[in-house]
């Protein structure tokens, strides 16, 4: 009976329900280790429809439609819901992609610039060193259960961000919390990349003076097989302090969807 009562209750709330589902939804949707799109869409949308659903019944609102809200404006609340939490999750994912930026930075030193691989998740070229790196950084976000505090932080936007209150248009805050989000992970992932592409530096200028010594050596047959052993034994050197650049993305990406929140109310 009392499995009853609870499945007539979410009939009977069935719009409150479906703009839960819509922030959900576009919080999944872009969310590292949930966009990636070997992930069956279905997967997805069960994930989300079951978050919702817990989402819903441990949680008190005072959200309701009214009598002359047509169908025209339901739709605009789902997709002002639907935009929310598709911003939430962006504000993420711009943490998680420097890494991408660092693995472009390597490549280029040590040649593998020309060397692209299809990200199944963007469908774009990225850095092969990138994508290495992006996707051993997932894997500790979801061994260590880094995902699990991402989307209790999403869940708990519901008490800060009241149902159809988000300030999406005419927002100075969001956007500029966003640019300057994109701006400082720039120089992050240079910092992130400096030893590499530091090491490989010195070693075209030792080449460069080495040529001026003796100028029958081609540098081309020489430098590059150098420089390519170089950087990928400076990689394996260094790929220890990738659990500590995961503690510092992800501590960003944390404090980074708190503000999105508050930047959103």
């Amino acid at each position: 009976m009392q499995n009853y009562y609870f499945i007539l209750g979410i009939f009977k709330n069935l719009d409150l329900l479906l703009v839960i589902l819509a922030r959900v939804l576009g919080f999944i949707i872009i969310l590292p280790a949930f966009s990636n799109r070997n992930i069956p869409n279905i997967a997805k949308i069960g994930f989300a429809s079951i978050l919702s659903i817990i989402i819903y019944t441990n949680s008190s609102f005072s959200y309701s439609i009214s009598s002359d809200t047509d169908f025209v404006q339901f739709s605009l609340i789902l997709i002002k819901e639907f935009l929310s939490g598709f911003i939430m999750a962006f504000s993420v994912y711009a943490v998680f992609s420097i890494i991408y930026i660092v693995g472009q930075l390597i490549d280029q030193s040590i040649g593998f610039s020309m060397i692209n691989v299809l990200d199944v998740t963007s469908q774009l070229q990225v850095p092969i060193t990138g994508n290495l790196i992006y996707m051993a950084i997932i894997s500790m976000l979801i061994i260590t259960g880094g995902i699990n505090y991402l989307i209790l932080a999403f869940v708990k936007s519901f008490e800060v961000i009241p149902i159809n209150k988000e300030m999406i248009i005419n927002n100075d805050s969001i956007v500029q919390h966003i640019l300057s989000l994109i701006a400082n992970y720039f120089v992050f992932g240079a910092q992130i990349a400096l030893p590499i592409v530091g090491t490989i530096l010195l070693i075209d200028v030792a080449l460069g003076l080495l040529v001026k010594a003796v100028p029958q050596m081609n540098v081309f047959v020489v430098g590059m097989p150098f420089k390519l052993f170089i950087g990928v034994l400076l990689l394996y050197v260094v790929s220890p302090m990738f659990s500590g650049v995961y503690t510092i993305l992800f501590e960003n990406a944390y404090e980074a969807i708190l503000k999105t929140i508050r930047s959103l109310y």
